[in-house]
């Protein structure tokens, strides 16, 4: 049997709500963690990452200094093959140096290409009014593609929180929250967004995401199927859905930026408490799946829990909310999410409790195919914001930042990561989670 088809099987026995038979499998690291930043003055942290079509990666995060050019905090990266392998050394996505410069995200194209935004406090367009989203496109070897343009048109107050994701034919999405509009919303945050073409054009004006204007609508993550077509997610603090306590919405659009609905859909069912941190990937097949942390859980879980909820590639919500986490010690909170052909991945950031000390590890499952697991191998310290993406096979890799490292910093918090390797990683079962030869078919 085709692993594709195994774990549609095992994917889709979640999303109806069957059980998958317990110790199914898991996936299993492919080498060692390891350190990815290299320069290691001060604290390196909230990294992301993104795989292209031949596996190849590249990793963003924050510094706090920088070897050249920007020494108040910077945006870095780093450039890696499908083993592994560093290709070339870190280097700067910013070139405004002017202030700080934080939370990254980063999509990658098929083609090896790439796309990294950012918030700013310095920018060479036209906001001066605070943070604004910065955005840089490259090419495959990491050369600049271009140069560094200002996201955001609505520039009064803050915009931050950039999240990106690119289509199939080398189009991309940005969304972010924004102090205010240039739309109808002027309560506090709203969610904005921006198309691109594959030649980095702006595609139509910035638009606001969320019809819904009570209060303030935050943290929004997007996800573009192959077709075109996007959800965008966020959190809403305004009471919605049934929810009073702050909810996760989606909104539909299909390739032209059209939304499909004149409201947003709310997500979770699970309703005692508040819900944190969307995120959402798109799978090959069109449908989608986001992922969110939760103080109710529609499983097993009586603390803060990873829920998640599928979405159609034609606008419609499929099935029911469902736990993610099987470990349910501690708070799991912070989930990001990767799609592959057979399904989807998640990681999150997992803490543990004991009277005044406290313990902060990174967890990752293969949705629908057994428990989740521990990633990180390095235990001492807090091990927090983990970014996640999976090739096609379901190969996966992730990147935290780290109060320690495997490596050669030890001044503060490192970025590290950890290759895995997807159940039957040459495609076929055969009793055993392994690989079936040393050659992949």
């Amino acid at each position: 049997m085709r692993v594709s088809s195994l774990v549609h099987v095992a994917t889709m026995a979640v999303l109806v709500g069957q059980a998958v038979p317990p110790g199914f499998g898991q996936a299993t690291a492919h080498s060692g963690q390891f350190q990815v930043n290299s320069f290691t003055t001060d604290s390196q942290y909230r990294p992301a990452i993104a795989l292209d079509a031949q596996g190849r990666m590249v990793a963003v995060w924050q510094s706090l200094g920088a070897e050249i050019g920007d020494p108040d905090g910077s945006v870095q990266g780093q450039r890696y093959s499908a083993a592994g392998v560093a290709q070339g050394t870190q280097f700067q996505v910013n070139s405004a140096t002017l202030s700080t410069q934080a939370r990254p995200d980063v999509a990658q194209f098929p083609n090896g290409e790439f796309v990294v935004v950012w918030d700013s406090l310095s920018s060479p367009g036209t906001d001066s009014s605070g943070w604004s989203v910065q955005g840089q496109r490259f090419n495959a070897d990491g050369s600049p593609l271009g140069t560094e343009f200002q996201v955001n048109t609505h520039s009064t107050g803050s915009q931050r929180s950039p999240r990106v994701a690119a289509g199939a034919a080398g189009e991309f999405v940005v969304v972010w929250q924004s102090q205010g509009s240039g739309a109808d919303d002027t309560n506090g945050y709203s969610v904005q967004g921006q198309r691109y073409s594959g030649t980095g054009a702006p595609q139509g004006g910035e638009f606001q995401v969320n019809a819904l204007t009570a209060i303030d609508q935050l943290r929004p993550s997007v996800a573009v199927e192959p077709g075109g077509n996007f959800w965008v997610v966020f959190r809403t603090n305004a009471a919605a859905g049934g929810d009073p306590d702050g909810s996760i919405q989606a909104r539909f659009y299909n390739a032209s930026g059209v939304p499909s609905e004149a409201q947003e859909l709310t997500l979770n069912s699970s309703m005692n408490g508040s819900q944190q941190n969307p995120r959402i990937a798109a799978h090959s097949d069109g449908n989608f799946l986001a992922v969110w942390e939760s103080f109710d859980s529609a499983g097993t879980d009586a603390d803060l829990s990873i829920q998640a909820f599928y979405l159609s590639a034609t606008g419609e919500p499929l099935g029911d909310e469902f736990q993610v986490n099987t470990f349910t010690t501690g708070d799991q909170t912070r989930p990001l999410v990767a799609a592959y052909d057979g399904g989807f991945v998640v990681s999150w950031q997992s803490q543990l409790f004991a009277g005044p000390d406290q313990t902060t590890n990174i967890r990752a499952t293969q949705v629908g195919l057994g428990g989740d697991f521990a990633v990180n191998t390095l235990t001492a310290g807090e091990q927090q914001f983990s970014g996640i993406a999976a090739d096609q096979r379901g190969n996966f890799v992730v990147v935290w930042n780290s109060m320690g490292s495997v490596g050669t910093d030890d001044s503060s918090y490192s970025i590290q990561a950890q290759l895995f390797d997807a159940l039957f990683r040459d495609g076929f079962e055969w009793n055993a989670s392994g690989r079936w030869s040393l050659t992949v078919p």
